[in-house]
């Protein structure tokens, strides 16, 4: 073995602080309004909100959103924050006004009236809520006002300690007694012992103060009678701050401005507007602190819900700090790290160009960096027999107990020169074994003798017991046994992918893939997890087990710790990322040890803290902050209702969970719409062209780990429908229609029953009708007529007159027969009935029918009672006609709507004294009573004096010329 080594070795003792790795820088480029931030606090919905000299900002992990003097401050610049408990964020104003953000709303005293009595000359330097809510503001020249839960203002302007401000550190604070009463302290005990001050009473609008003891080395004796919140409070403010001020020989006798934060973990973090934050640990004495952010003149420190840290600077921005949990270390040269090692005294690590580096484990201290002969990333690091190896791609290197290396080089395992490129290392008793590019090959460790096992490409070597070798490959798993090289099959795409790493613990065989993420095999038995079980990535480089039997797995995108059950089934994921204080995402190999697992990154090494570690990622928050209608914006509001033309809807909303650093995604949907949730990571969500209907949005926000939002944010409103799909305008319109219906079948039944009360009305006069169809003395004439002419030898006349007197006597006996015929019958039977009245009268008149204003279709259509004309058109020819040389008779029918009229001239005198009697009408068969009831029985009206009408028609002169008689029929139409 070739002794000589081609590397250099280094011994150091000097002393290298831990960094805090993970921060995050947030200035005017990221979204700030400006550099000078001077405080920062969040708020109940999760929002981040930053005061700065060019007005406030509000940070959702995502984006900033600035507001200024137009907006609703008092000012814009705006020097800290105050938030009581009703949850209003008070706006403390460089220029002394002062103003606060509640419910969405900027308050000041433009658009809040008590806000106008709450105005100083110069800026509070403090705020104090006591324990019955009322708010407690003191300057130094205006004194203390404080404002009731009343929105009632009062102010104490004669207090001798307030107007005698003494020395360029003093700082007034209020606190409170047990008694609830307010008090005055002094943080300056230099000050405060020289004096004496007058007690005043709170009931009688005075204020108390302390009368502080010379050996009070606090400010606040031990036995004081404050609440004990602020007792302990204002003793540790003082302790650290005055340490701070008179101790700390860097900022000479003209000390900055200190602001000391006190956090959850117990440390308080002093900010001083000039070089950076200094961290207190109360355990660890005051003579000891870490100092962090040196160049940055630090304004303000905060701690979030998450324990984030938040450091606002006066030129620098905000500066965000995940994690307090992760520290660092980067040696300045060759942080590119790719694998890493631990023992009980020693951290060591292989860069990617070659440099190995031995830290002490406790200090961090560099002990020795050395580099590989040749440049080439150290893939691994293991050790066995007392030895630690680190395998490079072109060399191993062995590493004593002495801490003395031996480099072999790939040079010397010659003629094998083609296994370059090693990837893995693995042990059995007097041979190693090496995954290399080109296969796998056992070196026999004393004479370097070689020999090739398989000449297939190697990722990677396991031995999970003494007779197995398991072999990675770029087609799957596969293991060493008796002397062969076997694949084992899982039938699933694991036996088709390049296989990364591979460990195991108990009977489990775990391996990784650079596509399908890892499997665990178990008795033949393969679980599976991915991205869709929460892995950060698919593609894993490196997974290591610790004595717990957590899986860790790095890749890069960060790392995963699973915790799985007996089964296998998973019992918890865990992700580390950036956000969480890593110097970057990309993992390359992780070691735990101890409870703390150090991380190789591409960016240095980081060390997480498993003891004291606070990973539980809460909940994110999640709000809907905008709502558009239309391309307009609305106020946020819980419910709507809009017109069915305001269709077009969208929204803007924002999940908060800043150890996710915005890498949230949402889940949404529209219920009214939708039935289930959709995935986005855009956080915006657009619909358009909406029926009429009742909605709600809902959107829920998953943050790192898969944490969900435990209540979605929720929007409902209404999208109402036009007037004539709306509810009342149907059922009007039902109701009018049904009403409509209900009339025409009313009026439809009501005529039928008129039908049927005329149809039986007529069948009961059919035999009075059939007795008295005609005059008796017609068919007498009528016969003697025919008789005569046949006497006369008139046969042709004879024939006629009796083939025109037979066909009247079947009509009659027709019509007889129906309680209804059809208009065109009728006159028929009027046309036959004329004729012979003139053959009886020897053509003494003329006669004419008139339909012309009825369609030819309709005569046959329309249905009257059966002879109902007939006796009026003997009455004509009879009384009428039968005085004159030649007269004549017209008839007339017209059709109006619903009703038929016929109109009866006839140029002869007509006695109507004598026709309105019914004794008149008796030779003719029928009265005009008769044919008024006949009228009845077929009209919807009891007035039948409308319905016949018996006139005498006037010449010029004054002589009567004859008779008109009108009737109107109702028509009934079938």
């Amino acid at each position: 073995m070739k002794e000589t080594l081609i590397f250099i070795l280094i011994f150091t003792t000097m002393a290298v602080q831990a960094q805090i790795p993970g921060l995050t820088q947030f200035t005017i480029d990221n979204g700030l309004p400006s550099n000078t931030v001077y405080d920062v606090i969040q708020d109940e919905q999760g929002f981040i909100w930053l005061a700065t000299d060019n007005g406030v900002s509000k940070f959702d992990g995502k984006s900033f959103s600035n507001y200024a003097l137009e907006d609703g401050l008092p000012d814009n610049e705006i020097l800290y924050f105050f938030k009581d408990s009703k949850q209003r964020i008070w706006l403390i104003a460089f220029n002394g006004k002062i103003g606060y953000y509640h419910n969405g709303r900027f308050h000041n005293a433009d658009n809040t009236e008590f806000l106008g009595s709450l105005t100083f000359r110069q800026y509070v330097s403090d705020i104090y809520e006591d324990s019955r809510g009322n708010i407690w503001f003191y300057q130094f020249k205006d004194g203390v006002k404080t404002l009731a839960n009343d929105n009632s203002v009062t102010s104490f302007d004669k207090i001798p300690l307030i107007h005698e401000k003494k020395g360029p550190y003093t700082c007034i604070l209020f606190a409170e007694k047990k008694e609830g009463e307010v008090i005055l302290t002094h943080q300056n005990i230099a000050d405060l012992k020289k004096h004496d001050f007058e007690d005043y009473d709170i009931e009688t609008n005075k204020l108390y103060t302390l009368n502080f003891k010379k050996d009070d080395q606090w400010g606040i004796s031990e036995n004081s009678t404050l609440r004990p919140n602020d007792a302990s409070y204002l003793k540790e403010m003082y302790n650290v701050s005055y340490h701070e001020r008179m101790n700390n020989p860097q900022y000479g006798s003209n000390p900055p401005y200190f602001i000391m934060s006190k956090f959850s973990n117990g440390t308080f973090w002093v900010t001083n507007c000039e070089n950076g934050v200094n961290i207190y640990d109360p355990s660890a004495g005051l003579d000891r602190y870490q100092k962090i952010l040196p160049d940055i003149r630090s304004s303000r420190s905060y701690e979030d819900r998450e324990k984030n840290v938040w450091i606002g600077s006066l030129s620098s921005g905000v500066v965000f700090l995940p994690n307090q949990n992760i520290t660092g270390y980067k040696n300045g040269t060759d942080n590119d790290l790719v694998s890493i090692y631990v023992d009980n005294d020693f951290i060591y690590t292989g860069s990617k160009t070659g440099t190995i580096e031995i830290l002490k484990k406790i200090s961090l201290e560099k002990v020795a960096q050395f580099k590989t002969s040749e440049i080439g990333a150290v893939n691994e690091i293991k050790a066995h027999a007392n030895n630690v190896y680190f395998l490079s791609d072109n060399s191993i290197i062995a590493l004593n107990s002495d801490r003395k290396p031996k480099e072999i080089s790939r040079n010397e395992l010659r003629p094998f020169i083609d296994f370059s490129v090693f990837k893995s290392i693995d042990f059995q008793n007097d041979f190693w074994y090496t995954a290399n590019s080109y296969g796998i090959l056992r070196i026999q460790r004393k004479d370097l003798s070689q020999e090739v096992i398989w000449n297939e490409r190697g990722t990677n070597l396991h031995r999970a017991n003494k007779d197995t070798l398991w072999i990675g490959t770029t087609n799957g798993l596969h293991y060493y046994d008796n002397d062969a090289v076997k694949k084992l099959s899982t039938e699933t795409d694991f036996d088709r992918t390049t296989i990364t790493e591979i460990d195991s613990y108990g009977n489990n065989l775990v391996f990784s893939s650079n596509t399908l993420g890892l499997g665990i095999l178990n008795k033949n038995v393969l679980t599976s997890y991915n991205r869709q079980d929460g892995l950060l990535s698919n593609n894993i480089k490196f997974v290591h087990i610790d004595d717990h039997n957590h899986i860790w797995i790095c890749s890069n995108t960060g790392i995963n710790r699973l915790k799985l059950n007996a089964d296998n089934s998973l019992e918890s994921i865990v992700a580390y990322t950036i956000s969480d204080g890593l110097y970057t995402n990309d993992v390359r190999s992780c070691y735990v040890f101890e409870n703390k697992c150090y991380v190789a990154t591409s960016s240095g090494l980081n060390i997480i803290d498993l003891n004291k570690e606070q990973h539980e990622i809460l909940p994110p928050k999640v709000h809907i902050n905008e709502f558009y209608l239309n391309n307009e914006k609305l106020d946020i509001d819980s419910t709507y209702t809009f017109s069915y033309d305001q269709k077009n809807m969208e929204f803007k909303f924002a999940g908060i969970s800043f150890k996710s650093m915005g890498n949230i995604s949402y889940e949404y949907k529209l219920d009214g719409i939708e039935n289930s949730w959709l995935r986005t990571t855009s956080n915006v969500v657009r619909y358009s062209s909406l029926p009429p209907g009742n909605y709600k949005f809902k959107v829920k926000a998953i943050a790192k780990g898969q944490v969900e939002s435990t209540r979605p944010a929720c929007i409902a409103f209404r999208i109402a429908p036009p007037f004539y799909k709306r509810a009342w305008f149907v059922i009007t319109c039902l109701i009018l229609l049904i009403s409509l219906l209900g009339i025409f079948i009313a009026r439809r039944i009501q005529r039928q029953k008129n039908i049927e009360r005329a149809k039986a009305k007529i069948a009961s006069l059919k035999y009075q009708a059939l007795m008295a169809q005609m005059n008796p003395h017609f068919i007498k004439n009528m016969l003697f007529n025919i008789n005569a002419q046949l006497k006369q030898g008139d046969g042709t006349k004879a024939a006629e007159s009796m083939d025109k007197f037979s066909k009247l006597i079947n009509l009659v006996l027709k019509a007889t027969r129906s309680n209804l015929i059809s208009l065109n019958e009728e006159i028929d039977t009027l046309r036959l009935y004329i004729e012979l009245q003139q053959i009886r009268l020897g053509n003494s008149f003329d006669y004419q029918i008139h339909t012309e204003n009825i369609d030819e279709r309709l005569l046959k259509k329309i249905h009257i009672p059966p002879m109902l004309l007939q006796p009026l058109i003997e009455n004509s020819i009879l009384h009428g006609l039968r005085n004159y040389e030649h007269g004549n008779l017209d008839i007339l029918f017209t059709l109006t709507n619903d009703t038929l009229t016929c109109k009866i001239c006839d140029k002869g005198i007509l006695n109507e004294d004598s026709l309105a009697s019914d004794a008149d009408f008796t030779s003719s068969g029928i009265s005009v009573q008769n044919i008024k009831e006949r009228l009845a029985l077929i009209s919807d009206t009891n007035d039948s004096e409308d319905m016949f009408c018996i006139k005498t028609s006037i010449d010029f002169p004054g002589n009567k010329t004859g008779s008109l008689v009108t009737l109107k029929i109702p028509a009934i139409i079938f």
